[in-house]
């Protein structure tokens, strides 16, 4: 129901050259630390993402190495 929602509110509010990233960053102590994002324009996906490191890091680190990820992508592309 809420997915449904917020799929609505974005509908409703979104023009054609708006660009939606949704993002994630996840770390399980000592097995995995990892990125991803996926960007979509007028409903389709146009670019996905992801990587991790080898090492002991926070989720929170892993949030914003993910934004860092998709913000350095975003700022190469334009869409119209």
């Amino acid at each position: 129901l809420i997915e449904t929602e917020v799929r609505t509110l974005i509908s409703e509010n979104l023009f054609d050259n708006y660009v939606i990233i949704y993002t994630d960053g996840s770390v399980v102590r000592y097995i995995w630390n990892l990125w991803v994002f996926t960007a979509q324009v007028r409903g389709e996906v146009v670019k996905e993402d992801n990587g991790g490191f080898a090492m002991a890091t926070s989720r929170f680190t892993m949030e914003i190495v993910t934004v860092t990820k998709e913000m350095v992508w975003l700022e190469s592309h334009t869409f119209i």
